[in-house]
């Protein structure tokens, strides 16, 4: 093998290295285009992903060596995708996918500049030869265009380096289809994180030692309060000897059925008492079904059991503006509703409110009529079966309940420069 080859070789794998790397960092594709330019004396580098069936992994990233030379921003970006479906470039590579072409073996300059595409797109970028290769998904779902370019007054891409960007072809499909199955696992994980912590009741999973592998908001807000429970060195323990004994015996037997082939035992429920509060918390232990799958790597094939907590003390949220949505309530028929729900009298609901007693019973007897109830614990166990009291207050910076900002549509768009 020649110094040459040697050198190229070990930029190849370099570049295969990078590419891997970027499955589970998008941040890293930056290094992926760089060492494209490197194995293939590029001057820029594009890697655009448009999904069909899900925007939000659109992705367009470009990365140039020319610095100020190489215009490129929002507006021309659009113009690109715009202009994709006449493209002469685009066009000759979907005749041939995931083949590599380089343009100028198959077009003259004369052909290329005639085109609206270089017009207003490729001059600015100084993408005047073009080595370009497109990938199709299994279902044509989605379209992936890997482009290394140069400069005016270089020269064109010749066939040796189409095959060697040839050579990358499967493992950019491959780096793909990882990075969308991680992207999904890992967008539908926060998704129930999400969900889990919206609800006003601590969640616990964990092994039948007690080791914690999840908590929701509300299950650290009860460990925050270390009344009653605790975690010591990631283990959840009751502060009660005899409660703790008790509680881990329920998380043995409770292990031993979450096998699916084992027949399910009841759920075990007991109270935890608390030194600062007269009432104890509520709290239940249940099987979790194991991992289907032997996948033989510790954890996830280790049984687990969820554990329940409520604190009978802490007010349900239930907030006016969606009981009236809801149930067709006023606003101070929801707000007398929402002191019930949440323990008061009605004779302390009507004070709380500022009303006359007579008036808050108004008020109940028209919900009594909305919700076609005719007592208050009736109307009480209605809401609290309602999907009004699974919220929960969150700050607006949490990421994990954030997920808005995350489900943006859309091409993200980035530009790298040395």
């Amino acid at each position: 093998m020649t110094s040459m080859a040697s050198t190229i070789n070990k930029n190849l794998m370099i570049t295969i290295e990078a590419l891997y790397d970027a499955v589970t960092d998008q941040r890293k594709w930056e290094r992926v285009l760089r060492e494209m330019c490197l194995l293939l004396q590029g001057d820029t580098a594009h890697l655009g992903h448009f999904d069909h069936e899900n925007p939000l992994f659109n992705v367009s990233l470009l990365w140039t060596d020319n610095q100020d030379k190489c215009y490129w921003d929002a507006e021309i970006q659009q113009k690109f995708e715009r202009l994709m479906p006449e493209d002469p470039r685009l066009i000759l590579c979907n005749r041939y996918p995931e083949k590599p072409i380089s343009c100028r073996m198959h077009m003259t300059d004369d052909q290329l500049h005639a085109s609206k595409m270089w017009q207003e797109v490729l001059q600015y970028s100084k993408a005047e030869y073009s080595l370009i290769v497109t990938l199709l998904g299994s279902n044509n779902e989605t379209l992936t265009g890997i482009g290394v370019f140069r400069n005016p007054g270089k020269v064109p891409f010749d066939q040796e380096e189409c095959d060697l960007m040839g050579e990358l072809v499967p493992h950019f499909k491959r780096a793909f289809t990882l990075h969308k199955q991680l992207a999904n696992i890992d967008m539908n994980q926060r998704m129930a994180m999400s969900a889990l912590d919206h609800i006003p009741m601590g969640i616990f999973v964990v092994t039948g030692e007690g080791k914690i592998r999840f908590s929701n908001d509300s299950a650290q807000e009860l460990l925050n309060q270390n009344d009653g429970l605790s975690n010591r060195s990631g283990y959840l323990s009751l502060k009660m000897a005899n409660e703790d004994r008790a509680f881990h015996r329920y998380l043995g037997n409770a292990v031993k059925t979450s096998d699916p082939g084992t027949s399910p035992t009841p759920s075990q429920t007991f109270s935890i008492t608390r030194r600062n509060v007269a009432e104890p918390l509520w709290a239940m232990v249940s099987p979790l079904a194991s991992n289907n799958l032997p996948l033989g790597m510790g954890v996830m094939d280790q049984p687990m059991a969820i554990v329940f907590i409520s604190d009978p003390r802490k007010p349900q949220e239930t907030p006016p503006e969606l009981l009236q949505r809801l149930f067709g309530f006023t606003r101070r028929e929801a707000e007398v509703v929402e002191q019930l729900v949440s323990g008061q009298s009605l004779q302390e609901s009507a004070k709380i409110l500022d009303i006359s007693e007579q008036t808050a019973r108004s008020h109940l007897k028209s919900a009594f009529g909305k919700t076609q109830t005719t007592r208050q614990s009736d109307l009480v166990r209605m809401v609290l079966s309602s999907p009004v009291w699974i919220r929960k207050t969150t700050t607006p910076s949490d990421p994990k309940t954030n997920i808005e900002d995350t489900l943006k549509h859309g091409t993200q768009f980035r530009l790298f420069s040395p």
